[in-house]
């Protein structure tokens, strides 16, 4: 369960600030996303991190390996703050809630389309075009699932469009079962 709190939230808005007086909130913002990316992709790491008898030095080093090669002094230090602050269970609502405030900070809207199979670059820049407001960047992800039949769903922030073939058969058969 993700902890979304005034904590998490705190400590975002104080990165955020931290790392706009040294320029480097784009850089912290990508480090940041990989490193969320990995506890989606590896949930045996919140395990380890939740572990009481990891030594703090260790769970600094998962965290940096968990945020990708390399990575910044900005990133190290925020990651230093955090365990130091035994705040390691925030860090993935922390690097969530960042995202969520870069974006809004530089005008980017999200837009995620999942469907059975890849759209071609003249739909995806028209959608585009579509979804983008007053001069905002659109981060645009197009994710495939074959399971899906046919249709799609969209995301644009926190709405959600589902015309997929498979959300549709669904309503059918609820339907039929209410008789």
């Amino acid at each position: 369960m993700i902890q979304f709190s005034k904590i998490s939230t705190r400590y975002a808005k104080a990165i955020y600030e931290y790392a706009a007086e040294n320029k480097a909130e784009t850089t912290l913002y990508r480090e940041f996303r990989t490193l969320a990316a990995s506890f989606l992709s590896l949930p045996q790491m919140r395990d380890l991190l939740d572990n009481p008898t990891l030594e703090k030095p260790k769970k600094l080093a998962v965290l940096q390996a968990a945020a990708g090669e390399n990575i910044s002094p900005e990133c190290l230090r925020v990651l230093q703050l955090i365990v130091d602050n035994d705040r390691v269970d925030y860090a993935y609502p922390i690097a969530l809630m960042y995202e969520d405030i870069y974006k809004k900070a530089k005008n980017i809207v999200s837009v995620r389309l999942h469907s059975a199979s890849p759209i071609s670059d003249e739909a995806r820049k028209a959608l585009e075009r579509l979804v983008a407001q007053n001069n905002q960047e659109v981060d645009f992800e197009n994710r495939t699932d074959e399971r899906m039949i046919g249709g799609f769903v969209l995301e644009i922030e926190d709405l959600r469009l589902d015309a997929s073939v498979s959300s549709q058969l669904n309503d059918i058969k609820l339907g039929l079962l209410r008789r």
